[in-house]
């Protein structure tokens, strides 16, 4: 049996064809075999995306089959990375039998999101520490426990009408078992974290 070695996944910030960038790009465009691409290019395992990815898919379109046979309208919401594919959001619902037309934004449409994305709420600042006392930061609001504690530590406050949050995460390192330094742990740290990030949708 011959073994092929999966082809070393590009990341953001090394591909300019495949940035960040290009994947907002895409999701605007409504180009969702680019989607797909940037996707797959970046994607950890099968295993994750059959968990996080496919399973949800599926999911969430079961659920709007589910709202709509009760409902005569419904608005949905999903993450970029759940539309393209033959097991994205998208074809599912076709597969029930649904029709799906895309909604191409005009030019009166993206001014009046240009204007509406530039709109700030007034908000006001308090301090919020930790629960050791460690570190404290001032947000409008107070900080929850983001999932479960473990190798991260985090606390998210979200500003629900500026459509924006605020994060503090603290990382178990270990650093003095390692013999670690303190730049060896904020290149592995941030590092970490930054892959972390990307593998939220």
């Amino acid at each position: 049996m011959r073994l092929r070695k999966k082809p070393e996944a590009k990341s953001y910030d090394s591909d300019e064809n495949y940035s960040a960038d290009k994947l907002q790009e895409a999701y605007r465009a409504g180009n969702l075999d680019l989607l797909d691409s940037i996707n797959r290019l970046n994607s950890f395992s099968e295993a994750f995306d059959e968990k996080f990815l496919y399973s949800r898919n599926l999911l969430q379109a079961n659920s709007i089959d589910s709202i709509l046979k009760a409902r005569s309208a419904l608005f949905v919401g999903v993450g970029a990375a759940h539309l393209p594919g033959n097991r994205g959001v998208i074809e599912i619902l076709r597969r029930m039998g649904y029709k799906l037309r895309p909604i191409i934004m005009g030019e009166r449409d993206s001014n009046e999101k240009d204007k509406v994305e530039k709109l700030r709420v007034p908000v006001s600042f308090n301090t919020q520490s930790s629960d050791d006392g460690f570190f404290k930061v001032d947000i409008p609001g107070k900080f929850y426990r983001f999932g479960e504690e473990g190798v991260l530590d985090q606390l998210q406050y979200a500003d629900m009408a500026n459509g924006s949050y605020y994060m503090v995460t603290r990382i178990k390192t270990n650093s003095q078992f390692w013999g670690h330094n303190e730049e060896v742990v904020r290149k592995r740290s941030t590092a970490y974290y930054t892959k972390m990030c990307r593998g939220r949708s």
